[in-house]
């Protein structure tokens, strides 16, 4: 019985186990399920506002006339698929998540949407009688070819080709043009064009005898890539024949057209007054002056006169202006326009697409807030973010205040230099602050003045114990740079030869030693030398001596910038003998150890009094020279000292000098919560030890280190892994200036 009671009760867990994990599954499709649908519907979002904004462009370009654009800001979704996506005929398409969304237009659209999901920026360009979106294989100097000509006339006219794809193209044409009472010739049937090259095509007609009227064809360019995609243009083309016998001014069967429209104010906003313009030109289409316009709001078929803003119409070119005072209500409007010229013909209707939104009185938001990442009291903070008025009111930024705390507020700097648009990246530099929370705030403006919300942005600053590791290895008794030229050259004339150049690259002061040595083939003979700079004499002496024998001069190089060339000119004194010279060198002082102990010292004074810092030297071993302590006055003095007090000699022992300063990190005297900063300097290769040990042993104790290579004789590779394995940077100073320069951005 006690086992059937056993046996019933496993059986019933089983039963029980079973029936919970049907029920945790059936949640966690429900669950994924849920979070299926809440993406697919984000995505399809996205998609469709994509699609409305590109329609939406294209239509107000279209309608601004040829040379107009716009630029977009679109959020392709996640699902987006790009090569089931286009732009053609027209007719844009965006697919996501397996559906298109489709936007129809009433003209011609050409281009490639983005490659990728995320956010992109895409141009909008009007080209007269169609629209380019996004990029585009060809670009065209004239969208149109419109000609006026005589009978029995010939006359010719041209446009070019640009490949502005990433990659050649090939163009096959098809021309259609079947008049022949005015035969069209000059279109070549291929052409190729490589990255921006541009192609002219010249194109030149014949007007017959019989020949009048008006005249239309075009011109189809069709491009493809290597990859198979591909675009095509089609060129319209229209030509004017005044007919034999016919009297030019009577022969203008053509309106004005309509070239351009805009209204103000921009944006339109509801119910409030809205002024028209238009500008039209007869001057293509017979060049008589301009009679009159009209202009109908919404295709309500209630056209009405517009007024000329000069007072007058009596030019071929006019602009024109009607003024809605009671404004128009919320949503998208549409504006016919017409012109008529003085011969009382009317040109083509031309369509103003443009939206109405309520007054703006919102300021901008702010999208996006960052700051220097992983600050420290050693950290120049700098904080910044992106602030638009897009969802707002859309215009433009016109500034942004920013404060730290309970501080002054001030002005961020544009990132790209001005305030100019409705979407603005801003930065400002707050410089190094103390341990604990900080707070920054801002606040921006748009260019109506509205002043928006005020954001935050939180985050923590804490303390640094740091070590400074020096080399004081033999080789930095060197000066930091020596140029030198060992080649023997002579000279046998007794007026200046010129013997060498030498080119020098780098520059660590206003001071250097030039040193030459010289020697003469007979005794009785003097050699002088001569040495210049671009040009102008920096040294000059004399030797009599059959042996060789050195002279060092200590020139003043301030005024020179690298490269500067150094000239070496000798002549001899004596008969019988030739000079020679073996060596020409300039040591650039000062010396590495004391361009070290200079710019460290600056180091620590930029550092501040927050932190903890200790000193550590190596040669062929390494030695404590200060423990850490805080950076008061007394502290700090006392460590410089001991940075004075160091003197080269020895050999290179990098995994020494890690060991000394990671050990002093995790002693009693760190405080436990502070950033372990190292900053380990050196002017050569490691070789005592193995310095991948002392990194490896720094990085166990999550001890960051810093290197500098300073000099051409380090080991960038080795330097570069220091600074891997433990999260730091590698820097690298040729000169003295750079390494200052080095020491005290960490500083700051």
């Amino acid at each position: 019985m006690l086992q059937n009671s056993k046996a019933q009760a496993s059986v019933e867990f089983l039963i029980l186990l079973a029936a919970t994990l049907l029920i945790i599954t059936i949640v966690v499709m429900m669950s994924q399920g849920q979070v299926t649908s809440v993406q697919n519907i984000k995505d399809q979002t996205d998609a469709q506002n994509s699609l409305l904004d590109l329609s939406s462009a294209a239509k107000e370009v279209y309608a601004q006339g040829e040379g107009s654009k716009k630029h977009v800001y679109i959020q392709l979704p996640s699902s987006y698929e790009p090569t089931n996506s286009s732009v053609g005929n027209r007719t844009i398409r965006i697919r996501a998540a397996g559906t298109d969304h489709v936007a129809i237009e009433n003209f011609k659209v050409r281009g490639y949407l983005p490659a990728t999901p995320g956010g992109h920026w895409v141009w909008v360009v009007s080209e007269g009688n169609r629209v380019r979106i996004g990029d585009a294989m060809m670009e065209l100097d004239r969208n149109r070819i419109f000609i006026v000509m005589e009978c029995n006339t010939t006359t010719t006219t041209s446009f070019s080709v640009k490949n502005i794809w990433s990659k050649n193209i090939n163009i096959s044409t098809i021309t259609e043009w079947t008049n022949e009472d005015v035969p069209m010739s000059g279109v070549p049937s291929a052409f190729s064009l490589s990255t921006n090259d541009i192609h002219t095509i010249d194109l030149q007609f014949a007007a017959g005898p019989d020949s009048g009227g008006s005249y239309y064809g075009q011109i189809e360019l069709n491009a493809v890539d290597e990859t198979g995609s591909s675009e095509s243009v089609d060129i319209p083309v229209t030509v004017e024949v005044i007919a034999c016998g016919q009297q030019q001014p009577t022969i203008d069967i053509l309106g004005p057209f309509i070239t351009w429209m805009y209204h103000d104010p921009s944006p339109a906003i509801k119910l409030q007054p809205l002024v028209m313009f238009v500008n039209a030109s007869d001057v293509l289409t017979g060049n008589h002056s301009i009679k009159g316009c009209q202009i109908d709001a919404d295709n309500a078929n209630n056209w009405t006169n517009m007024l000329p803003t000069d007072g007058a119409y009596d030019q071929t070119i006019e602009l024109s202006q009607y003024n809605y005072t009671n404004g128009f209500v919320l949503g998208p409007h549409i504006i016919r326009a017409k012109c008529t010229d003085s011969l009382n013909n009317t040109g083509p209707t031309a369509y103003y697409y443009f939206n109405v939104s309520e007054i703006d009185m919102l300021g901008p938001i702010m999208i996006k807030m960052n700051h220097t990442e992983w600050p420290t009291t050693l950290s120049n903070i700098s904080i910044a973010g992106i602030t638009t008025d897009a969802y707002t009111g859309n215009n433009n930024i016109q500034t942004c205040n920013v404060k730290i705390d309970s501080g002054l507020w001030n002005t961020a700097i544009p990132v790209d230099g001005a305030w100019d648009s409705p979407t603005e990246n801003l930065t400002y530099n707050v410089g190094p602050l103390g341990v604990g929370y900080h707070t920054a705030y801002y606040q921006c403006t748009d260019s109506l003045g509205n002043i928006g919300g005020i954001y935050n942005d939180s985050f923590g600053i804490v303390d640094v114990d740091m070590m400074i590791v020096l080399d004081r290895s033999g080789s930095m008794d060197w000066n930091v740079t020596n140029q030198t030229n060992n080649n023997i050259v002579s000279a046998s004339s007794t007026g200046w030869s010129w013997v060498k150049n030498m080119t020098v690259e780098q520059k660590n002061g206003d001071t250097a030693n030039l040193t030459v040595e010289t020697r003469a083939s007979a005794s009785g003979c003097t050699v002088y030398y001569n040495a210049t700079i671009n040009g102008v004499q920096v040294a000059t002496g004399s030797r009599t001596s059959t042996s060789y024998g050195s002279a060092t001069t200590e020139i003043n190089i301030s005024n020179y910038e690298p490269p500067y060339t150094v000239t070496l000119w000798l002549k001899k004194v004596g008969s019988s003998c030739t000079v020679y010279d073996r060596l020409l060198s300039v040591q650039q002082l000062p010396k590495k150890m004391d361009a070290v102990k200079v710019s460290s010292k600056s180091f620590l004074d930029i550092a501040g009094n927050n932190i903890l810092a200790g000193l550590v030297s190596y040669s062929t071993s390494a030695t404590t020279d200060r423990t850490l302590a805080l950076m008061g006055t007394s502290n700090q003095t006392a460590l410089k000292n001991s940075i004075d007090a160091l003197s080269p000699y020895g050999s290179t022992c990098i995994e020494c000098g890690l060991d000394n300063a990671c050990a002093e990190l995790v002693s009693s005297r760190a405080r436990p919560l502070a950033n372990k900063v190292v900053i380990l300097l050196t002017d050569g290769v490691s070789n005592v030890g193995d310095s991948v040990s002392g990194a490896v042993y720094c990085r166990d104790r999550d001890v960051v280190v810093y290197t500098i290579g300073f000099g051409n004789d380090v080991n960038d590779v080795e330097l570069t892994n220091i600074a891997l394995l433990t999260h730091g940077d590698y820097y690298f100073a040729p000169n003295a200036q750079t390494l200052t320069a080095i020491f005290n951005n960490i500083g700051r």
